[in-house]
């Protein structure tokens, strides 16, 4: 199946302006640069820009944008945000909130606050975080949290979105619920924790109708571990290479569901002991993918007492301390994205979906970086993409300059990414003259 998209084009001068990743605000590091009222500058070398980010943050009102410059990174500061602001980094890889192994890294207590574009790292070991949240209706995405006791901490925290985060190298949990509702944590990389995700009971309260899904969790201790948890859902995660449980079910955990995630590599892949945890959504849909599944695929059915095989084992999955994965997944559902940069007339994405599952929401993007442009730099749009090897063209228009004689060759970064987990990018250098685009 192949489809054509045409881009349209915006004709604007700009000079090709790098911008780090995608989800933030990019902003021009511009001191002639005329400033809006409603955003303030942290570093860089616009007239009257801030040295200190909690500065800015004082001097903010609700609403306003916080822009932090990473020339001056790394930032040693302790931080609360009480008001409602976005604060963005220009970088997330080089502009750095950095507790100098003091204290909690960022306190989060006001209503309305998105953070990301930051590495937050280097709380203290004594049972502080790198970002601790108290409040509603927060949003971190695209951060590297890392080094920290803590790395994210939820008390008494409801509707919050985690996602796009690499939650890394933290020494208890990545992610840790005290009495919280109501979360979304999707899309996140955990690596090298002692537990990647983690709810757990905080002054006899539970956690409710939290949603952990598309998640890659590698080289954990323990991946994910439920205590005093109730209607949470767990799906579409990958865990592999977990030292001890993949996935752990404690006490007071009931009625909660987890399905489609893919299990392998880990030292034991799960343990739940409460039969009132489901480990699939029925049928058809059914449950999780296990590497140390040994039953058959030659049967289908509610009761996989029909011919026929249908892509789920035919006996159960047992379980460590008593559940059972009713439906377990005999082969692996899920997209597989691919992404090719082309050259011609313009620029042309071609987006494969070789996986046996459809792509909802596949987002795709292309920067180009050096040389001189009218039409945009960076452009970016979604689509859907069924399984079974379909394809998309995407055809992006060009008009510039970019030859390598007197300045650098121009390149071009290309990502996709699906809400499935699947992702994958493509570089490469080209020679663009006005229309034509060469790929060297």
């Amino acid at each position: 199946m192949k489809k054509a998209i045409i881009i349209s084009t915006i004709y604007l001068l700009i000079i090709v302006n790098a911008i780090p990743y995608l989800g933030c605000l990019p902003l021009d590091n511009n001191p002639n640069l005329i400033i809006d009222s409603n955003t303030l500058y942290v570093g860089g070398s616009g007239e009257g820009n801030y040295s200190k980010i909690q500065d800015a943050i004082d001097n903010a009102s609700d609403g306003d944008i916080v822009f932090v410059y990473n020339d001056s990174s790394p930032y040693f500061e302790h931080i609360v945000i009480n008001k409602q602001i976005d604060l963005i980094g220009e970088d997330r890889e080089t502009t750095i909130i950095d507790g100098y192994r003091e204290g909690t890294v960022i306190t989060i207590n006001g209503l309305n606050i998105t953070l990301c574009g930051f590495t937050v790292c280097n709380s203290s070991l004594q049972n502080h975080v790198g970002i601790r949240i108290m409040s509603e209706n927060v949003t971190l995405h695209n951060n590297i949290i890392e080094h920290n006791r803590y790395g994210i901490k939820f008390e008494s925290a409801n509707h919050v979105q985690i996602y796009g985060n690499n939650i890394i190298n933290n020494g208890l949990s990545g992610v840790l619920l005290h009495d919280s509702w109501y979360n979304e944590i999707f899309n996140n990389y955990f690596k090298g924790n002692w537990i990647g995700y983690e709810q757990n009971i905080f002054e006899g309260l539970d956690n409710y109708y939290n949603t952990v899904s598309q998640n890659t969790f590698f080289d954990n201790t323990n991946s994910i571990c439920l205590t005093a948890s109730t209607d949470n859902i767990i799906s579409d995660n990958n865990i592999s290479n977990s030292n001890v449980y993949g996935i752990k079910l404690a006490a007071d955990c009931h009625n909660n569901t987890l399905f489609h995630n893919q299990f392998s590599g880990n030292g034991q892949n799960a343990y739940d002991f409460n039969p009132y945890n489901r480990w699939d959504n029925g049928y058809p849909c059914g449950g999780n993918f296990w590497d140390d599944y040994t039953g058959r695929d030659f049967y289908s059915g509610p009761n996989q007492d029909e011919p026929g095989s249908d892509g789920i084992g035919d006996i159960p999955y047992e379980i460590e301390g008593g559940n059972q994965d009713r439906y377990p997944l005999y082969t692996l559902w899920q997209p597989l994205l691919t992404i090719e940069i082309q050259g011609g007339k313009g620029v042309t994405l071609v987006i494969t979906n070789s996986g046996d599952l459809d792509a909802t929401s596949v987002n795709w993007s292309i920067m180009i970086k050096n040389g001189l442009f009218i039409t945009p730099t960076s452009t970016n749009g979604t689509i859907g993409m069924v399984g079974g090897n379909d394809f998309e063209e995407v055809n992006i228009p060009v008009f510039g300059i970019g030859l390598g004689i007197f300045s650098k060759m121009p390149y071009l970064i290309a990502m996709v990414e699906c809400h499935e987990g699947s992702f994958d990018s493509d570089c490469e250098y080209a020679k663009i003259f006005f229309l034509k685009v060469t790929i060297q």
